[in-house]
């Protein structure tokens, strides 16, 4: 769906008159060219509209890409599809398309997945290669040193590849991404990345055996924990936990850690609270 028809769409369910949503934003004329033509309209102008209509434009983004999948996003499904089933030989194939069409558009995109799903295929053992290692590693590290603010693609690119960094470049970026206020909106897909950056991180400190980074992670996740949110909440009991055992606590900790996993039980996630509890074993 193009961005004019939506918004149309969007403002007749709501029944609201072209007058009454230009209100004091721009003038009438401005909408109804919009919507009958799709002519340029300026970003702040739409911002408003949207906000009048009480639509965010995480929702209007999303309701745009509903019937719309483009190739990025396919390349992406197929990618994850093909390597959860085991398909390694067609995740080696994909990847190989990925890195094609990132020399050919330059969108930093492609190189991304195929940076991704390469590393995790190492991982695997299903290839091996250092030097590709490395390249990818100075490449990604070099992007987002030079990008000051951070977005959704790069938070994102950040958090799934966690493991590519310092300690301390993970938690300067951590505290640099906390004073953020966009990410107060729990309603937001930003704060959704960050609360997963945070977790990623935790578990990411607890296989370093880094309890004094680990007890940051914590901080972080407490300040943002809204009241509803039961699995942050669940996940930061686990955390407490596994800091009381790396403190010598073991008492504590496993009390502690088996409430976090007695409730996932209780929830259908036997199989996530077998790792988890495999994981606090190991320490």
């Amino acid at each position: 769906m193009k961005a004019n028809d939506l918004l149309k769409e969007l403002r007749t369910e709501r029944n609201i008159s072209q007058r009454k949503l230009v209100e004091n934003i721009s003038e009438r004329s401005t909408l109804a060219t919009f919507e009958q033509k799709g002519h340029r309209i300026a970003f702040d102008i739409l911002h408003q509209y949207l906000d009048r209509l009480n639509v965010t434009l995480e929702e209007f983004e999303y309701r745009l890409d509903d019937n719309q999948v483009s190739e990025k996003k396919q390349l992406s499904k197929q990618l994850t599809t093909a390597y959860y089933e085991s398909k390694y030989s067609e995740v080696l194939s994909l990847i190989n398309k990925a890195q094609a069409l990132y020399k050919t558009t330059k969108d930093f995109f492609y190189y991304v997945l195929y940076s991704q799903f390469f590393l995790i295929l190492e991982k695997k053992g299903v290839v091996t290669d250092e030097e590709e290692r490395r390249i990818i590693e100075a490449t990604i590290k070099k992007y987002l040193e030079r990008i000051d603010t951070w977005g959704k693609f790069e938070i994102s690119l950040f958090t799934n590849l966690l493991f590519l960094f310092s300690d301390e470049y993970i938690l300067y970026q951590m505290k640099h991404l906390n004073k953020k206020i966009f990410y107060s909106n729990t309603l937001s897909i930003n704060y959704q990345i960050y609360t997963k950056l945070l977790t990623n991180a935790a578990f990411l400190f607890i296989d370093r055996k880094k309890p004094a980074e680990l007890a940051h992670v914590l901080t972080y996740l407490a300040d943002h924990l809204p009241p509803d949110n039961d699995r942050i909440r669940l996940m930061i009991r686990y955390f407490e936990g596994i800091y009381a055992l790396f403190q010598g606590d073991r008492t504590l900790g496993m009390a502690t850690i088996e409430k976090a996993l007695d409730y996932l039980r209780f929830i259908g996630q036997e199989a996530f609270a077998k790792e988890l509890e495999a994981l606090a074993q190991s320490i």
